[in-house]
Order: C-alpha cells, then sequence, then structure tokens
C-alpha cells in the first residue's frame, strides 16, 4: 500500500538525472546556436547596404517625376510637376530632402560623404558611412534633364 502512496505523492523536487538531462541538451543547444552569433552581428552592414539601396530608390522616383534635376557634387535640386524646389544633400551625418526650403526629411543617417558623379542616362551615388563602409549605386535616369 505503501508504493500506491507513492505514486500519488506530489513531486517536491526534479531528480539528478533530469538535471543532468537537461543540462546536457542545453550544451548540445548552445554548441549548434553559438556560430550564428557571428552572423547576427553581420546584420547590421546588411541594413545599411538595404537602407542606401531604399535612398537611391528615393531618388530615381524624385528624379523620373520632376520636370527638372541638376546633380552637383554633393546636391540634388529637382523642380517637380508642382514647381517645387526639392534639394536632396548631405547634412551634418545625415541625408535631408528639402521642399521650397522649408522642413526637411531624413532620407539616410550616419553619413560620412556623399558624391553624385553623372555620366550619360546614369548616375553613380557614392555613399561613406561612418563606420568606414562604402556603397556605390547605379540610378537610371529619364531623358529629360
Amino acid at each position: 500500500m505503501s508504493s500506491a502512496c507513492m505514486m500519488f505523492r506530489p513531486n517536491k523536487g526534479y531528480t539528478f538525472t533530469e538535471v543532468v538531462l537537461s543540462l546536457t541538451i542545453l550544451t548540445i543547444v548552445t554548441a549548434f546556436i553559438s556560430p550564428v552569433f557571428p552572423l547576427i552581428k553581420g546584420m547590421s552592414s546588411y541594413t545599411e547596404e538595404f537602407a542606401v539601396e531604399q535612398f537611391t530608390h528615393v531618388l530615381y522616383e524624385e528624379v523620373s517625376q520632376s520636370k527638372t534635376y541638376t546633380f552637383n557634387r554633393d546636391v540634388l535640386v529637382i523642380t517637380d510637376k508642382d514647381d517645387r524646389t526639392i534639394e536632396i544633400s548631405k547634412n551634418g551625418s545625415t541625408i535631408k530632402r528639402t521642399v521650397n526650403g522649408k522642413g526637411y526629411e531624413i532620407l539616410l543617417e550616419n553619413v560620412k560623404n556623399l558624391s553624385y558623379i553623372e555620366k550619360d542616362f546614369t548616375v553613380s551615388v557614392e555613399v561613406g558611412l561612418t563606420n568606414e563602409e562604402t556603397f556605390e549605386e547605379v540610378v537610371h535616369l529619364p531623358h529629360k534633364k
């Protein structure tokens, strides 16, 4: 009868075997996951590259919907269909979009340098970030100027 009572007795703790088994499983899982951590650390450059691609996409959209555009070394001046003057330029460590000289929208942060190099029907946009990474994207321009 005492063995029947022992079966229904509530557990008051874990057995040594359960603890050792749990630690073994935890060790094995950690051994398989640890090589993933450097990949997670490298995700920041991926997100920065994606941010630069988004920035160049905004440039393409602005230029393709404009009446006129002018590239200087580090400034893009656009006149849109509503005769607004849009300027995209580096200001401090950010790239800002200003409309008619009022207000601004931050397009990209942590920027060390920005340059536009215009060719026939493309412009090469080079963005250097404060972490010393440099990205170069080519934007295809519409035929108007």
